[in-house]
């Protein structure tokens, strides 16, 4: 079982916090292995999944960075989808959702 999943059954894992938390859990847990040795429970290498986290945690800042551009100009009513969004998908798909509507009025 990855660290992510430990976090992962609880009502708020769509969290930033506890999505970077997990990250971080499972990193320290794989640093402690050979990397070329299998994650356990996976059918790939450590290596490949530290890469993995790598582009996760890239993503995140990115969208994060984006989001903070966008925070001070969105509307009324943008703000009152990006809420209900948190709530009914998480926080970062929340996020991913405003920065994806800005670039299509582009």
């Amino acid at each position: 079982m990855k660290a992510a999943e430990l976090v992962g059954g609880r009502g708020d894992r769509d969290l930033l916090i506890n999505q970077l938390i997990s990250v971080s859990m499972e990193r320290k847990l794989l640093n402690q292995l050979h990397v070329f040795d299998f994650v356990p429970g996976d059918q790939r290498i450590v290596v490949e999944r530290l890469g993995e986290m790598d582009k996760r945690i890239a993503r995140i800042k990115s969208v994060i960075q984006s989001h903070t551009e966008l925070l001070p100009t969105m509307t009324e009513s943008e703000l009152s989808q990006f809420t209900r969004r948190v709530q009914v998908e998480g926080e970062l798909k929340a996020m991913e959702w405003l920065v994806t509507q800005r670039q299509a009025e582009r």
